[in-house]
C-alpha cells in the first residue's frame, strides 16, 4: 500500500483495532466464567502460552528477511530490538508471578 491509499489504511488500521478489542473482551470473560476463584492464575497461564509465538515471531521473521546492510542498519536494528526485550520482560514478569503468587492460592 502506498502513501496514496491513505484513508484505506486508517480504515483498515480502525478495523484491526476494533476486531482486537472484541477478541480481547471475549477472551478475559471467559477466564471468569470457567474458574472465577482462580481468574488471575488462569490469565497468567494462558498469556504465557500466547506471548511464546509473539517472541519467536521476529526470530524466525529476522531468519527469512533478506539482510540488507545500509546506513540506517544501526538505527533498524535498534527498532527490532525493543519489541523483543519488551516480550522478554513480560514473560520473565508474568512467570514471576505466577510462581511468586502461589502463596495467596488457597488449597
Amino acid at each position: 500500500m502506498s502513501c496514496d491509499h491513505r484513508d484505506m489504511a486508517v480504515a483498515f488500521l480502525s478495523l484491526a483495532v476494533m476486531f482486537t478489542g472484541l477478541n480481547r473482551a471475549a477472551f478475559i470473560v471467559n477466564h471468569n466464567d470457567f474458574a472465577p476463584k482462580y481468574a488471575g492464575v488462569l490469565f497468567g497461564i494462558t498469556n504465557t502460552f500466547a506471548t511464546v509465538p509473539g517472541m519467536i515471531a521476529p526470530i524466525v521473521a529476522g531468519a527469512l528477511t533478506p539482510n540488507i546492510l545500509d546506513s540506517n542498519t544501526d538505527l533498524m536494528c535498534l527498532f527490532r530490538r525493543i519489541p523483543q526485550k519488551n516480550g522478554e520482560m513480560y514473560f520473565t514478569y508474568v512467570q514471576l508471578s505466577v510462581y511468586l503468587g502461589r502463596w495467596c492460592l488457597e488449597v
